[in-house]
């Protein structure tokens, strides 16, 4: 079990998941997707990314948005919720035992 259902499919958590996708077709100042590929460039300083592969990265970006045809979009998942109240119940081989 992974994902979501590791956590809400359980008896861990009490509420929801929240889906929300961000999406830009414009390329600037402000832009989310602007914002978030600038920060790749700390990628760069920390000697993860080489600097001629982001500084493509970033020209890529430019001239699709220069042409119109630039799309960027991010999805995040936000779990609102709780844990019950009683606390979760035991699972796996230390619930077998002492059911056992």
């Amino acid at each position: 079990m992974g994902g979501v259902e590791a956590v809400a499919g359980s008896d861990r958590f009490e509420g929801r998941v929240e889906a929300r996708t961000m999406i830009n077709t414009t390329f600037g100042e402000g832009d989310h997707g602007h914002t978030l590929a600038l920060g790749m460039g700390s990628m760069v300083k920390r000697g993860l990314l080489a600097a001629v592969d982001y500084e493509g990265f970033l020209a890529e970006l430019h001239e699709l948005a220069h042409q119109g045809r630039y799309f960027w979009s991010t999805t995040r998942f936000a779990f609102v919720g709780r844990t019950p109240a009683e606390g979760p119940t035991q699972r796996g081989p230390a619930a077998n035992q002492a059911a056992g």
